[in-house]
């Protein structure tokens, strides 16, 4: 699913052309006249495997199958073209929410909840949010996260 991830780095004035190495940089965005510096973590076009850092807000992953890791920190997550693996990490005791996926494709991506130590799918507190966002949203914790 590439139109979310060449749509919001074309919103940050980043080119939807991978750079040739992983490259940590800043976009910017402007909204209600302001102009914010975004600090981002870009893949390449190929497999990259990439853990979000504490100053970036975005991490993109461009083309091949990406693994993206969250880090525990809040980045959003876009993964691009392939299919890509997402690895969430359990953070209960922070006060910093987990990464947000914003481009997860049904059939192609997988999300990684290796960290939570769950014993199946039903360990899961599953919450569909649509109010206020354009598309389907869902939270996913372990009960003890939020």
């Amino acid at each position: 699913m590439t139109a979310i991830h060449d749509s919001t780095l074309t919103s940050f004035g980043l080119s939807t052309t991978a750079p040739g190495t992983v490259t940590a940089t800043n976009g910017s965005i402007t909204q209600a006249g302001f102009t914010i510096d975004t600090p981002v973590i870009l893949g390449t076009a190929g497999s990259d495997t990439i853990a979000s850092s504490p100053s970036a807000l975005y991490v993109f992953g461009y083309g091949g199958n990406d693994t993206l890791n969250s880090n525990g920190q809040a980045a959003a997550l876009l993964g691009g073209s392939g299919s890509d693996t997402f690895v969430m990490t359990n953070i209960a005791a922070s006060a910093v929410p987990d990464g947000n996926i914003l481009d997860f494709e049904v059939g192609a991506d997988t999300i990684d909840l290796t960290d939570f130590s769950l014993n199946g799918f039903s360990d899961l507190n599953i919450t569909l949010n649509t109010e206020g966002v354009t598309g389907s949203f869902a939270s996913i914790t372990n009960g003890t996260a939020v």
